[in-house]
């Protein structure tokens, strides 16, 4: 997955114009003939990064002290054989957060196609919550450390200020 730096488009906007763009490939193959398993791959980018796209919005970014999903809904717009994902071809999520606050968000998105085709849409409402102190936002940022050094996952956080 490889997140779009968006931070000039979204920099005076209120939350609800707060747009992400995320594309993801396979990493290696996929059996071109599995297609739920497509399928399951594309359920997973769309709920990978969808909650961050509320805390971003709100201006908290990485200080969550608790998140999860009470509720995701994806809808596929073409056939099985559409869905295929190939090694090289990047696949594009388009997010937003048309509520949010409260300790709540709403996540919508949309899938893109290496084509361009309009391929699925996702819905998402979470518990999104800002940490109460600084201790939650080490915790999560040594979690990420430590899962960057064991080579599990590769940031994009670039300037990010470090807690």
């Amino acid at each position: 997955m490889r997140k779009v730096n968006m931070s000039a488009y979204n920099k005076s906007k209120p939350p609800i114009d707060y747009r992400q763009l995320l594309y993801y490939q396979p990493l290696g193959s996929i059996p071109p003939d599995d297609y739920n398993l497509h399928a399951c791959a594309h359920l997973y980018a769309s709920d990978r990064n969808s909650l961050w796209v509320v805390s971003n919005a709100l201006g908290f970014g990485d200080a969550v002290g608790t998140m999860g999903s009470l509720s995701h809904s994806v809808v596929f717009h073409v056939s099985s054989k559409e869905l295929v994902l190939r090694e090289g071809e990047w696949w594009c999520q388009e997010s937003w957060t048309p509520r949010s606050g409260g300790g709540r968000g709403m996540h919508e998105s949309r899938i893109w196609g290496p084509s361009g085709v309009h391929v699925a849409s996702s819905w998402q409402d979470g518990l999104v919550r800002r940490a109460e102190n600084e201790k939650g936002q080490k915790q999560r940022l040594m979690w990420f450390e430590n899962m960057e050094r064991l080579g599990k996952i590769r940031s994009d956080r670039g300037e990010k200020e470090k807690l």
